[in-house]
């Protein structure tokens, strides 16, 4: 077996760097490539609420009575809606949360909880009638964005105000559809290449 020497090792200049590989510029180092969250926080920063809202929308008129629009949420699944004025402008919201605490008011359901919690007993008149319109619950606080708004500020305005449904406008004010957490969940399960159904979720 030989020993190899330093006459076999090439001379190295004090201070000299090692070539650099052909194609690559002296001092660099290639970029490592985006993550996947880099890479869906990109597309949420250029998406359009357009593309991803659902547009069929159901609005409320203010005068629209509270028992019909009661009736409606239950037959088509739905948990909240937009008021409108006449040239469909939004005026606010009504959840079924508005609708459970009127019916829960007016029932006196909800003074009968509190007595039972007392020990009082009690007893509610569940066949009281409602007969509120619309504009008597509306949240006058209207939440709504541009159609041209991104998806990463629907979601960030959802996630900081607690809502799970965003009215959206066109450039004239008019209600044009609606964004729900739903829709933005597809939308990433989509991006990532999930496998999605394309029945529409109210």
């Amino acid at each position: 077996m030989s020993l190899s020497t330093t006459s076999d090792v090439p001379p190295v200049e004090s201070g000299s760097e090692p070539e650099p590989e052909p194609g690559s510029e002296p001092g660099t180092r290639e970029a490592a490539p985006p993550s996947k969250t880099e890479l869906l926080r990109a597309r949420a920063e250029s998406t359009a609420v357009s593309e991803v809202m659902s547009r069929s929308v159901v609005c409320l008129a203010p005068e629209a009575q509270i028992d019909a629009v009661a009736e409606m949420f239950l037959d088509r699944g739905l948990s909240s809606a937009p008021v409108v004025d006449e040239a469909w402008q939004p005026l606010g919201m009504v959840s079924k949360t508005d609708l459970l605490r009127v019916y829960a008011e007016q029932s006196g359901v909800g003074e009968s909880l509190r007595e039972r919690a007392r020990g009082k007993g009690g007893g509610a008149d569940t066949q009281a009638g409602v007969t509120s319109q619309v504009a008597d619950i509306t949240m006058p606080y209207v939440l709504s964005l541009h159609e041209e708004a991104p998806v990463s500020v629907a979601a960030a305005l959802m996630a900081y105000e607690g809502v799970h449904r965003i009215p959206i406008v066109a450039s004239s004010g008019e209600v044009v559809g609606v964004i729900s957490t739903l829709d933005i969940v597809r939308w990433v399960a989509r991006c990532t290449d999930l496998e999605v159904s394309a029945e529409p979720v109210a």
